[in-house]
This record gives structure tokens, C-alpha cells and sequence, in this order.
């Protein structure tokens, strides 16, 4: 993929709570389905990076997302 593809990544967070839950809610505590949009950076067997703001001008300064490569369920190209 191409650096500053637009795309859309859907991944699984981590979800906890402090209250106190029957085994079988604690069992079905689901996680956090989250979706980020955003340009693409880099990606290796780890993680994948995109930026949701980058410079257009001379500078390359972008803010960074790092979501680890086992959470993701999902990269979609937007146009």
C-alpha cells in the first residue's frame, strides 16, 4: 500500500471493567469494535500506522495512530 492511502481500518480494543460480574457475563464481555479513518503510513508483521491530519506543504509532520497488526479485522481503501 501506498504512503498516504486513505483508509479505513476496523479493529478489536481492549475493553475492561472494575465491577463485579458473574463468570458468565465476564465470559460474554465483548470487546471494543472501533474503526479508524485516516493515511496510511507504514505497516509491518507488528503493526500498521496512519496519520488522521498530515502537512500538504513542504513539511511531512503528520500525527501518528499505531494499532497492533492482531487487532485489525479489516483495512479498507477509500477513495
Amino acid at each position: 500500500m501506498k504512503k498516504n492511502t486513505k483508509i479505513e481500518v476496523c479493529w478489536n480494543d481492549i475493553q475492561s471493567t472494575s465491577e463485579w460480574l458473574t463468570e458468565k457475563i465476564a465470559n460474554e464481555f465483548p470487546v471494543c469494535k472501533c474503526r479508524s479513518l485516516g493515511y496510511f503510513l507504514y505497516k509491518d508483521k507488528k503493526v500498521l500506522r496512519l496519520s488522521s491530519t498530515i502537512q500538504t506543504g513542504k513539511d511531512t509532520d503528520r500525527d501518528c495512530t499505531i494499532i497492533p497488526v492482531g487487532c485489525i479485522t479489516k483495512i479498507h481503501r477509500l477513495k
